[in-house]
């Protein structure tokens, strides 16, 4: 009777194989890491720049004046209720400040001001992880209520390098 030859794999291959899946792993796993952290930078700075964009939305298309609050380390926009009586809260910005922290420049009483026109009260705002300017977010309320999301890294239109995390 003859015995069919049994393929398979070698000690020696299996550890090559192995020591090969190491390297690999060890080489991406750093960068995958950064990039998550970039991405969650990236997303909280459009995310605050879409809240900003809705505040003064809202208080041109109602006619009212539109506050963005910042307390205790949330940002949230309060305008008129239905009959111009009182303030409520109608979004708020959750996040995390492990993942990215939200600093703005000195705001009169911590808040920006939409008012009905759509002119706002100025103010800069910083998206970063720590000090790293390299990979932070600066955001820019005019005082004609026009916003500008600069890319990462910079702090105009020009590309100058964003030189602190502190606007």
């Amino acid at each position: 009777m003859h015995c069919a030859r049994i393929k398979g794999f070698t000690l020696i291959e299996l550890m090559i194989t192995i020591v090969l899946l190491s390297i690999v792993a060890a080489i991406a796993v750093p960068n995958f890491v950064n990039f998550t952290r970039n991405n969650q930078i990236q997303a909280k700075a459009e995310e605050t720049y879409r809240l900003l964009q809705y505040a003064r939305g809202e208080a041109v298309a109602n006619r009212v004046k539109v506050e963005v609050r910042v307390a205790n380390g949330q940002w949230s926009v309060w305008s008129r209720a239905a009959d111009r009586s009182t303030l409520a809260n109608t979004r708020t910005l959750q996040f995390n400040s492990a993942q990215a922290q939200l600093r703005a420049s000195a705001l009169t009483n911590n808040r920006i001001v939409f008012n009905p026109n759509g002119s706002a009260t100025a103010a800069n705002i910083t998206v970063c992880r720590g000090t790293d300017t390299a990979t932070g977010y600066r955001i820019q309320v005019r005082p004609s209520g026009a916003m500008s999301l600069y890319n990462k890294g910079k702090s105009n239109i020009a590309g100058t390098s964003l030189a602190s995390c502190t606007p």
